[in-house]
């Protein structure tokens, strides 16, 4: 080795050193242009995660409303399991209340039947009534006749 090789040696060096340094810049380079396309597609992921977080809360709030509505419907559909126990409690007692009212029907019948029975029997006795008055009027009057 020499001392007059030595600039040209270095300059070989430094040629050498630049040109790999240039690599490792454009090795980072690479390195950098893909951790930027993973940046973007990691933003790209993160907004789609977003928006289906966004439509699974939607679906969330729906399913909550479906399920206070569900609710809701079981509260009624036991109302009105509820309401058609009174309704055929009801309806037994109408049918009672109608047999009830058949009875006294047929009763309220027999007692205008007992009636009008009566009344026909005070009226015939009220004619025997008036002709024995009138029959004792006259034999009154005979009596009187008789008499003098």
């Amino acid at each position: 080795m020499n001392i007059d090789e030595l600039p040209e040696q270095f300059e070989e060096f430094l040629d050498r050193a630049r040109t790999e340094l240039a690599r490792e810049v454009a090795r980072a380079k690479k390195t950098v242009d893909a951790l930027n396309a993973d940046k973007a597609a990691a933003q790209t992921a993160l907004s789609q995660l977003q928006d289906q977080a966004t439509q699974a809360q939607t679906q969330l709030d729906a399913v909550r409303e479906h399920l206070g509505t569900a609710g809701d419907l079981v509260s009624i559909r036991a109302e009105i399991v509820t309401a058609r126990t009174e309704l055929e409690a009801i309806k037994a007692q109408t049918a009672e209340a109608t047999t009830a009212l058949e009875k006294l029907a047929g009763d309220r019948t027999a007692a205008e039947h007992q009636l009008n029975a009566v009344q026909n029997e005070m009226q015939r006795i009220h004619m025997e009534r008036s002709e024995a008055v009138t029959q004792i009027g006259e034999i009154r009057a005979l009596l009187r006749s008789v008499s003098l």
